[in-house]
């Protein structure tokens, strides 16, 4: 869902009230396509499922049942890095699904034509990068003064901990929406120019 609010309120100037409805008059930019978009959400991530998928069968066997966790972060790092070059290729059917766009994979590949790589370098230093500098904050600050302490925490503390964590992680999918819809956004001027 936020997702879809993000690349609507990029795509088409879109204002929410904090309700989380539209405040524009115009009928067009109320009809929420929640269905086909969810559907494309889906069907986009599939492939990185299965990549996961198959990195923990493969890293399992190699470390043993004693380190399942090791094993399940490593695939997931390498499918993280990974996710870039997938998005660039057919992550702007999401940007077309949530205006009402060509919101096909044949149509994602041929816009993907258009800034490839630059897309690319936009999902590692956006999400990517800022998912590793929050982990990394996270951990820096976190661990040495929570070791031994978590536990006589008030609940309040941490709930407030746990508020502050998921109000970062708000930030991923606006990144990696925003450049989607950056490369959605030109790959569409470019082939609205006419041919020289």
């Amino acid at each position: 869902m936020l997702a879809l609010i993000f690349h609507r309120a990029i795509l088409l100037d879109e204002q929410l009230s904090i309700w989380m409805t539209p405040t524009s008059t115009d009928a067009d930019q109320k009809k929420w396509p929640f269905l086909p978009f969810s559907w494309r959400f889906a069907l986009l991530f599939l492939p990185l499922i299965l990549v996961f998928g198959g990195l923990v069968a493969l890293f399992l066997p190699a470390v043993g049942a004693e380190q399942a966790i090791g094993a399940l972060l490593l695939a997931l790092i390498v499918t993280t890095l990974l996710s870039p070059f997938w998005l660039a290729a057919a992550g702007t059917m999401l940007p077309a699904a949530a205006i009402g766009g060509d919101a096909r994979f044949k149509a994602a590949f041929r816009r993907a034509k258009n800034g490839y790589w630059r897309t690319v370098l936009r999902l590692f230093l956006g999400p990517i990068l800022y998912q590793i500098a929050v982990i990394g904050l996270l951990i820096a600050v976190l661990e040495p003064t929570l070791e031994g302490v978590w536990e006589q925490l008030p609940v309040a503390i941490e709930l407030l901990i746990y508020s502050v964590i998921r109000t970062l992680g708000f930030v991923t999918p606006l990144l990696t929406a925003t450049a989607l819809s950056m490369a959605y956004q030109r790959s569409e001027a470019v082939s609205a120019q006419p041919a020289p």
